[in-house]
């Protein structure tokens, strides 16, 4: 092997070892889930920022992180915007917010800005694991208890509790209801008014069929769903909605 290949390979090696950041102010918050996620990837690197400034550029420094947490406080009056523009900026990056704030109208703010997971500080270690190894999977994950109008708690749930938006190349049964409804042409209080839901659950079960779709409205998702049907990778029984 010659070294010019011997380097090629090492970067390769290099490359595949997975890489995240942590942006937290809280260095006893940092260390528990850098502890964390060295025990659900032992062969990861993990960084560590004080604040968003110090973790963009740790990220123009390591381009292969695959995955950031981003703890804000109540100074980012709009932190849709704050993940919208990461999201712009890094694409390809697994964003996870993990925050003390609890508001429904947070939560869809961050999944209409493109967050791959909404992670309360107050879960359990081993339910933070379990929402981390979902995300690294494909999933979109926020906590059940954020998301649901009290008709709905106890559905679609997985282990610990948690909602899994979607995972692999599927969309949950409610999305696929919410979906239905959307390429009949309801709105999205009629789509709420059928199902018996909140208005704002009904707008983060969009957000997440968007964001399945790689849509960024009604029509577009609309033209993506066509195309899948067409292709035989989305099947959608129509008959279920009147």
């Amino acid at each position: 092997m010659t070294s010019s290949e011997q380097v090629e390979n090492k970067l390769k090696i290099q490359a595949a070892v997975p890489q995240f950041l942590i942006v937290d102010p809280h260095m006893l918050f940092r260390r528990g889930l850098h502890w964390i996620m060295t025990e659900l990837c032992p062969e990861a690197k993990v960084y560590e920022a004080a604040n968003l400034l110090e973790g963009q550029e740790i990220l123009l420094q390591k381009p292969e992180i695959s995955l950031i947490t981003i703890e804000w406080d109540n100074t980012v009056t709009n932190p849709g915007r704050m993940f919208m523009n990461l999201r712009e900026s890094y694409p390809q990056l697994r964003l996870v917010a993990v925050t003390s704030r609890n508001q429904r109208s947070d939560i869809l703010r961050c999944l209409e800005a493109g967050v791959n997971g909404y992670i309360p500080k107050s879960m359990e270690v081993a339910a933070i694991s379990n929402a981390l190894r979902m995300i690294l999977n494909g999933a979109i994950f926020m906590p059940s208890s954020l998301a649901e109008s009290p008709s709905e708690s106890g559905h679609e749930l997985g282990k610990n509790g948690e909602r899994m938006m979607h995972r692999g190349g599927d969309l949950t049964p409610r999305q696929r209801e919410v979906l239905l409804r959307l390429l009949s042409g309801r709105t999205t209080k009629e789509i709420a008014r059928d199902l018996d839901l909140a208005e704002g659950t009904i707008k983060i079960h969009l957000a997440a069929v968007f964001r399945f779709m790689g849509a960024r409205n009604r029509t577009e998702a609309a033209a993506r769903a066509s195309e899948m049907q067409m292709n035989g990778s989305l099947v959608l029984d129509r008959s279920m909605v009147g």
